[in-house]
């Protein structure tokens, strides 16, 4: 588990403490988090690219040979 969280020279160093403290008492206003593409599988949600995956799926659904295709100009247009 990481102890501290650095935040660069703005900010510098906060531990995860005094970091869940400035969220629970919006210190913070302004919150990104970067995560993987994978965050939501755990949570039911199917990724991208697997078999079974949301291109896969939508591929079946519109009859197209390849899942890239979803992503063409000719696909939006059709």
């Amino acid at each position: 588990m990481y102890n501290s969280i650095n935040l660069g020279s703005i900010e510098g160093n906060f531990s995860f403490d005094e970091l869940a403290d400035g969220l629970k008492t919006k210190k913070f206003n302004n919150i990104c988090f970067i995560t993987g593409a994978g965050i939501s599988v755990a949570s039911g949600i199917p990724d991208f690219r697997s078999d079974g995956g949301l291109y896969h799926t939508l591929a079946k659904k519109h009859n197209v040979s390849t899942p890239e295709e979803l992503m063409t100009l000719n696909f939006f247009q059709r």
